[in-house]
């Protein structure tokens, strides 16, 4: 059962650590671009959900 918990855990911290680093990476691409880029969100579930942002 701890080990369960454990693999939970460190699951999530890394679900959390990428997108983190995906989003500084798509800022930085942003940044170049300056037009439209992806964002992604966590939902409640810890899912990876992508969304298309177009900035006029």
């Amino acid at each position: 059962m701890k080990d369960i918990n454990v693999i939970m855990i460190l699951r999530e911290i890394v679900i959390i650590i990428v997108s983190l680093m995906i989003m500084f990476i798509y800022r930085v691409i942003e940044f170049m671009i300056g037009k439209k880029y992806l964002y992604f969100v966590l939902d409640n579930q810890g899912e990876l959900k992508i969304k298309l942002k177009i900035i006029d």
